[in-house]
């Protein structure tokens, strides 16, 4: 689910509490009017040199995930 807003002109065929199991990370809320999506990550750029940064891609495509979430995973391991 992306962040942002969406104008709610009908009624939602569901509770907000019925998505909440399926947050990970974030939030959702309604007011006046707008179901609010609020991302808990926040963009960041990253300008690693260009042999780095072909290494990064390869190392993500072998473990099937993108390069961002290759660089998250290794952030979160040297901070734990």
């Amino acid at each position: 689910m992306k962040a942002g807003e969406i104008s709610l002109r009908h009624s939602v065929p569901f509770k907000l509490d019925q998505l909440i199991p399926f947050i990970k990370e974030g939030t959702i809320e309604v007011a006046e009017g707008l179901f609010i999506v609020r991302s808990a990550y926040r963009k960041t750029n990253l300008e690693p040199p260009i042999k780095m940064l072909d290494e990064i891609k390869q190392l993500a495509e072998q473990e099937n995930m993108t390069m961002s979430q290759w660089v998250e995973q290794g952030i979160n391991q040297a901070l734990n």
